[in-house]
């Protein structure tokens, strides 16, 4: 009788251990807890608001493909401002206990990083920057990055070999980098003329006196790089002033380009943009139709990566648990992923790319650039 009283409580002890070293997501119930840090106010809000309109159509279709969990949303405006990212990490982390964290944009993800590196929480970052990944090992990149952006332009400078160039974007860090840190260097190795390198404010609306500076130096090729609600702004005041794609002239824009392609179109005639594959061979696909038919509106490629972002976070926790090393496995052994974002390839440690290309606008249509 004793050796039996002392059996069950040796196995009692053993299964308590073995429970106590692995996290699971049923500490709550079946519940899993995610954290949004978006920008959903302030001069980056285009970028959050849709972001979260891609979560929620995220939301919507994981609840049907896992009805055994309540996956519950925790958002956190942080407000364009970076400071206030880290107040919104600290609460998820303390006051809501949620298993993971998605973060939007770089700099509100670096600032969040040492956070996630001291609570050791999942936190998967949307940012093209691939530097945000030495920050803390436990941050996850799917999103396209700007340095394959970089060596497709590159690649074109080379081929094309224009005279001169003037550079406009947005202030912004990850296009900054883009083009100070890549561009400017490749142009000035191919003995490119750099006429101007102009950089405005994600809120400016007024951009005559740049035009007018662009307008007389008359340089071979334009690379725009500007927020997305900055696009119209940019291309219809260059065209006022006569600067369009032309036989002389080429215009070339920025991945940027892509956030709201269909509004713009019409107005894009002769334009170089820099494209996800999938914008190009997939515009009319079924999460486009089914975005427009809930929200009225073309879906952007930051709402595409956002629904990818949290569906592949949201599958993962729910089969390999919040344990960092099985989540880590699982992440980094995806391989290639179809998303609605286009093909997401899983390339290890927590990284992941997105194919490039150049997209022409013909006749109305965007469609992939042939020399």
């Amino acid at each position: 009788m004793k050796l039996k009283i002392l059996l069950v409580l040796a196995l009692s002890i053993l299964f308590s251990c073995k429970n106590k070293n692995k996290k699971t997501l049923n500490e709550d119930g079946n519940v899993l807890k995610i954290g949004l840090i978006l920008p959903l106010t302030g001069k980056y809000a285009v970028i959050g608001e849709g972001e979260q309109k891609g979560f929620e159509l995220a939301l919507n279709d994981l609840n049907k493909k896992h009805p055994e969990t309540s996956i519950k949303l925790y958002y956190e405006d942080f407000a364009s401002e970076t400071k206030n990212a880290v107040t919104a990490a600290n609460k998820l982390i303390s006051v809501n206990h949620v298993d993971a964290i998605i973060t939007s944009t770089t700099a509100a993800s670096e600032a969040v990083s040492p956070i996630i590196e001291k609570n050791k929480i999942i936190h998967f970052v949307i940012s093209p920057d691939t530097d945000i990944l030495s920050k803390s090992k436990h941050n996850f990149r799917i999103y396209y990055n700007f340095n394959t952006e970089a060596e497709v332009v590159s690649s074109f400078l080379k081929n094309e070999k224009p005279e001169s160039i003037n550079f406009f974007s947005s202030k912004y860090s990850s296009l900054e980098k883009l083009i100070n840190n890549n561009l400017v260097k490749t142009s000035r190795n191919l003995n490119i003329e750099i006429k101007e390198n102009e950089f405005v404010e994600v809120t400016d609306k007024d951009f005559k006196n740049i035009a007018v500076k662009f307008k007389n130096n008359d340089a071979k090729m334009y690379f725009l790089a500007p927020m997305t609600n900055q696009v119209d702004l940019y291309t219809n005041q260059l065209s006022d002033f006569g600067l369009k794609p032309s036989s002389k002239r080429i215009m070339m824009g920025s991945f940027t380009f892509n956030w709201k392609p269909k509004i713009f179109i019409s107005s894009l005639e002769g334009y170089l943009i820099l494209s996800p594959v999938f914008q190009t061979t997939n515009s009319n696909n079924a999460f486009t139709e089914r975005f427009m038919k809930e929200y009225n509106t073309q879906p952007s490629f930051d709402i595409a990566y956002a629904y990818d972002n949290l569906t592949i976070m949201t599958d993962l926790l729910i089969s390999k648990t919040s344990d960092f090393e099985n989540f880590s496995n699982g992440f980094n052994s995806l391989g290639s992923y179809k998303g609605v974002s286009g093909t997401i390839n899983f390339i290890g440690h927590n990284e992941t790319n997105a194919e490039i290309i150049i997209s022409e606008i013909k006749d109305g249509k965007q469609i992939p650039y042939k020399r």
